[in-house]
Order: structure tokens, then C-alpha cells, then sequence
């Protein structure tokens, strides 16, 4: 299974894309997504803008983050997911990126049986 992955122009911090399993995660469809802040995104759908500092660090200094729990907000009752970030240089030239992926982990009810 693939986690839910979003990439961001790390200039605009826009969401650029995402992967069907970010989509199937947040109940959206790419013209949801495509285009919008990122920390428009962190806020609403992951509940949890203390994402917004290491997406800003990742930006600026290119210093990756991960580790990062999230227990989503509005997604599905429990689920917890790690996020990591890290800065992208794809093509010379072109405006770096960075790739906002989560990484599931088991339901806290799951956990404490």
C-alpha cells in the first residue's frame, strides 16, 4: 500500500499534486487540492498546524523533518499517522519541491489491546 504523499512548490508552498492514496486518505479530489496553500491543507485536513514550522524549515533551509504524529482530524476516528518533509531539487532551474509524505500507524484502540 502507498502512503499519501503531497508535493509542494517550496517557493509558493502551493500543493502542486498528490497521490491517489492522499486522496483516498482525505476524501478529496485533485481540483480540492491542486493549487491551495499548503498550510490551508495542514489546517483543515490534518488538524495539525504545527506541520506548518518544519514545511516553512524544509522551505528555507532545506532541513528535513519526520516523526512528526498526527492524529487526523476528520479522517477517521483514532487514525494516527508520522509525517515526514523533505526539499526536492528535481530539475536545474526549476523551483524546488517538497514532498510532504504520512505513514500510517495502528489505530490508538488497536494499541492499547
Amino acid at each position: 500500500m502507498c502512503h499519501p504523499l503531497i508535493l509542494i512548490d517550496a517557493n509558493e508552498l502551493r500543493v502542486e499534486c498528490a497521490n491517489q492514496a492522499f486522496y483516498q486518505f482525505s476524501s478529496t479530489r485533485p481540483e480540492d487540492l491542486i493549487g491551495r496553500p499548503v498550510y490551508e491543507i495542514c489546517d483543515a485536513l490534518l488538524g495539525k498546524p504545527e506541520v506548518k514550522p518544519g514545511i516553512t524549515d524544509v522551505a528555507t533551509t532545506g532541513r528535513q523533518f519526520q516523526g512528526l504524529e498526527i492524529r487526523a482530524a476528520g479522517i477517521s476516528e483514532g487514525a494516527r499517522f508520522f509525517a515526514s518533509g523533505r526539499r526536492l531539487e528535481l530539475e536545474l532551474g526549476a523551483p524546488p519541491r517538497i514532498l510532504l509524505a504520512l505513514e500510517s500507524v495502528a489505530p490508538l484502540t488497536q494499541q492499547a489491546a
